[in-house]
């Protein structure tokens, strides 16, 4: 029996400031998602076509510029953090 990989699993972590940019202006961006967590932590999702990235900031400040600097075409979801189960 043979199983079709799926797409819902490939996750790719990105390091570089500039290459998420880059990749947030590709034409394949379905959606941008903003996390914040407990640890002072912003993390930024993109669901592209194949992959989903994720860049992880720990500065606040920075967080918001790159907030700023999203391409307009796609509006970011903010997800807030749920309360303790």
């Amino acid at each position: 029996m043979k199983f079709l990989p799926t797409l819902v699993g490939l996750k790719k972590n990105v390091y570089d400031l500039k290459e998420f940019i880059n990749i947030t202006k590709r034409a394949d961006v379905k959606s941008i998602r903003i996390k914040k967590n407990e640890k002072n932590q912003v993390k930024f999702k993109v669901r592209c076509s194949k992959y989903l990235y994720t860049l992880v900031l720990n500065d606040p400040s920075k967080a918001k510029k790159l907030r700023e600097s999203l391409p307009h075409t796609i509006e970011p979801v903010e997800i807030k953090k749920s309360g303790k189960k």
